[in-house]
C-alpha cells in the first residue's frame, strides 16, 4: 500500500535532513503506529504521505486513485464559532471532495439527498447520528474527534492515517476512539498508519509499531515489551 524508498527529507532541501534514506513498506489492511520524541519528524512524515510535502530524495508510493482519510490532531478552529451543524459541514465537505476529485460538472450532478445521505451514514458510522443537527461548536474533545473520524471515512477510503487519535482524551474516551477504529478497520479491511503518543494503545492495537529516531525509521520492540 504505501512504499517508502530511500527517503530523505529538509526543509531546506539540503544536509542536514531530518530523515535521511527511509526504506519501509507498509502492507494492505495493516495497523502501524509511529512513535518517536517530539521533533524527530512523526508529522512532518504524515505530510510527505498526503503529498503536503515533496521528498528531499527518494519517494513515497501510494498507488494511484487511493482514497485517504486524514484525521488531524488537533480540532479545527474555523468551527469554533460558526454556526454550522455536524451534517451541513459534512456535507459542505463531500460536495468539495468530490468537486476536487471529478471535476466541478460531475460534483454539480451529485444530488443533495446522496450528499446528505453520505453524510449521515458517515455519522452513524461514529456515533454520531443522534448529534447531525447539533451545531460543531457545542461537541465535547471526544465528540469532536469522532466527527474528524467521520470526515475521513466519509469518502469511503482505503488508506486511513491519524495523527495521534487520542491527544487531549482522557482514558475512556481514548478508548472509545480506538475501538472505533478497530471497528471500521476490521470491517472495511483499511490500512491504518497512526502517529502515536500512547504507547499502550499502539501496543494493543497495532500489528507493528515503527519508532522515528536520529533520521531513522525501524521496528520498535515495544510491540512485544
Amino acid at each position: 500500500m504505501v512504499e517508502i524508498s530511500n527517503l530523505s527529507f529538509s526543509y531546506s532541501g539540503h544536509a542536514p535532513f531530518l530523515f535521511q534514506s527511509v526504506t519501509e513498506t507498509l502492507t494492505d489492511g495493516s495497523w502501524t503506529s509511529i512513535t518517536g520524541e517530539s521533533g524527530s519528524g512523526k508529522s512532518t512524515l504524515i505530510r510527505l504521505m498526503l503529498g503536503l510535502l515533496k521528498p528531499s530524495a527518494g519517494s513515497i508510493r501510494v498507488p494511484r486513485g487511493t482514497r485517504i482519510g486524514f484525521v488531524p490532531q488537533a480540532s479545527d478552529y474555523a468551527y469554533s464559532d460558526f454556526p454550522i451543524t455536524l451534517l451541513e459541514a459534512l456535507t459542505i465537505y463531500e460536495r468539495l471532495r468530490t468537486r476536487t476529485e471529478k471535476g466541478i460538472l460531475a460534483s454539480l450532478r451529485i444530488g443533495k439527498t446522496n450528499l446528505r445521505d453520505s453524510a449521515l451514514l458517515a455519522l452513524e458510522s461514529v456515533d454520531l447520528g443522534h448529534r447531525a443537527e447539533a451545531l460543531v461548536s457545542t461537541l465535547s474533545g471526544g465528540e469532536m474527534k469522532r466527527f474528524y473520524l467521520s470526515r475521513a471515512l466519509i469518502s469511503f477510503p482505503a488508506l486511513l492515517i491519524l495523527d495521534e487519535p487520542s491527544s487531549g482524551l482522557d482514558p475512556k474516551r481514548a478508548e472509545e476512539i480506538y475501538e472505533l477504529i478497530r471497528h471500521v478497520h476490521e470491517k472495511h479491511h483499511l490500512t491504518v498508519i497512526a502517529v502515536e503518543h500512547n504507547l499502550g494503545a499502539a501496543r494493543r492495537y497495532s500489528d507493528r509499531i515503527l519508532e522515528l529516531k536520529d533520521g531513522r525509521l525501524t521496528e520498535s520492540e515495544a510491540l512485544h515489551a
